[in-house]
């Protein structure tokens, strides 16, 4: 419909886009040789990394998924989505209410994309997410809200979040934090 608005190199892109995001036609267990990076699908979109252990694992409905070509990928993603959330709350902004696939395509939007970034920074949001991921897996939080909050005072999100505001373009920011919040 909105074919003749867009051009045909992100017309490309937002078919490949779905045709990533597609659900299997029946249920199936994830693949216990590849990482994954699971986050809310409502409000506050937070990410974790997980490499199952075993092969009967299942995805609960109120989460949403994305499976990786590598370890590094999914640390890279599960930064990519804590920023953009983070930055929703830093903006004193509301998320919306289902969530799904929009932060997703808000990466996407915001040009922090795996391939938007060279190799050095995917690198390095890769090795600060996994210390992150060690920080914050010993400890309990009352929401997601609170969970970032008290992440956002570490020294390595702080890292994290300098590099990523950097290599990301105001204006395509804000068109992507307006798909979530």
């Amino acid at each position: 419909m909105n074919s003749r608005n867009i051009s045909d190199d992100t017309q490309k892109k937002v078919e490949g886009l779905i045709n990533e995001l597609k659900q299997p036609d029946s249920i199936r267990t994830l693949n216990s040789n590849k990482y994954y990076v699971v986050y809310r699908c409502d409000r506050a979109f937070t990410a974790c990394v997980i490499k199952p252990e075993g092969d009967n694992v299942l995805v609960e409905s109120h989460v949403s998924y994305v499976e990786c070509e590598n370890e590094d990928m999914a640390y890279y993603y599960s930064a990519v989505l804590n920023y953009l959330a983070f930055k929703v709350i830093e903006l004193k902004r509301g998320f919306n209410r289902h969530q799904f696939a929009r932060p997703l395509f808000a990466i996407y939007i915001a040009g922090l994309s795996w391939n938007d970034l060279d190799e050095g920074t995917r690198r390095d949001v890769a090795e600060l997410s996994r210390a992150l991921h060690g920080n914050a897996s010993q400890k309990k939080y009352s929401n997601q809200r609170v969970a970032l909050n008290e992440i956002s005072k570490l020294n390595e999100f702080h890292e994290l979040k300098s590099i990523l505001d950097s290599k990301v373009d105001k204006e395509r920011l804000e068109e992507a934090l307006k798909l979530v919040s």
